[in-house]
């Protein structure tokens, strides 16, 4: 006579994969007997439950083809800011008056700072993803799925990493002004939306994934920077300094690796 374990073991036999997947993906609809056998059921199909479980936690993040339809938020949050800045400046400032005709005090001058918001950086982005695109090899190219996903990452980065090079500009010819800090917190949120979505598997090439792992320093160390630079200004003192300079020298040769530039990935290029 077949034990209840035998026949729970034929029951799961004849579920499809997609079933046994749902089953251990929602292990709080069923009871634990069930979920461990559903598991060791996938074991025997060769399927890693763990790793099922952490790929469907992949975040679905979209390819955004129509970049014309695109709001630049950073720049229009830096144009308010710097009508807002001149409007204060011109409420706060001793008023300027001309002269009329007749001598009295004419109407009031209005008078503003200068204040650059960030510039959009569109066209370099895109240019600098189509190079991403061409350096990989076509064996990795043919995986058009991670390719996909590997151009959403480096899109998101080229156009943290283009603000950044602009903050970092400003502040080595001293062009900044009152708005820097919410330019770098801008910047900042900019490579948020890369470092975000980087805790997840995303089932890359290894050519792929070792440019993403480089991306990934950069990012840290841009982020570091920010960071560094907006506390120093806070405090009154220049933000680019030696602990800065410290941060972000590794830097340009990673920026080369990533452009072609130099060889140092230790992965297959036809994979």
């Amino acid at each position: 006579m077949p034990t209840s374990s035998t026949s729970g073991s034929d029951f799961l036999s004849q579920k499809t994969t997609d079933e046994l997947l749902f089953l251990i993906r929602n292990p709080s609809l069923y009871h634990d007997t069930l979920v461990t056998a559903a598991q060791q059921e996938l074991r025997q199909r060769a399927i890693n439950p763990h790793q099922a479980i952490i790929d469907s936690r992949e975040p679905q993040i979209e390819w955004d083809t129509d970049s014309g339809s695109r709001i630049n938020w950073p720049a229009v949050l830096t144009i308010l800011l710097f009508i807002g800045g001149a409007f204060l400046y011109w409420w706060h400032m001793p008023a300027k008056h001309g002269s009329g005709p007749d001598g009295a005090p004419g109407p009031a001058v209005l008078e503003t700072v200068a204040s650059r918001p960030i510039p959009n950086f569109t066209a370099q982005t895109k240019a600098s993803v189509q190079r991403m695109k061409q350096l990989l090899p076509a064996a990795a190219r043919r995986d058009e799925k991670a390719t996909r996903k590997y151009l959403i990452l480096a899109e998101r980065f080229w156009n943290a990493e283009h603000q950044s090079a602009y903050l970092a500009k400003e502040v080595t010819t001293a062009r900044i002004d009152s708005t820097f800090p919410t330019q770098v917190e801008l910047t900042y949120q900019e490579w948020r939306k890369l470092t975000s979505v980087l805790v997840y598997n995303h089932n890359l090439k290894p050519i792929m994934q070792a440019r993403v792992d480089l991306m990934q320093d950069v990012a840290q160390r841009e982020m570091t920077a920010l960071g560094q630079m907006r506390r120093n200004y806070q405090l009154g003192n220049p933000p680019l300094n030696e602990q800065v300079r410290i941060t972000m020298a590794p830097v340009p040769q990673l920026l080369a690796e990533l452009q072609g530039k130099a060889t140092t990935l230790h992965v297959s290029l036809g994979k």
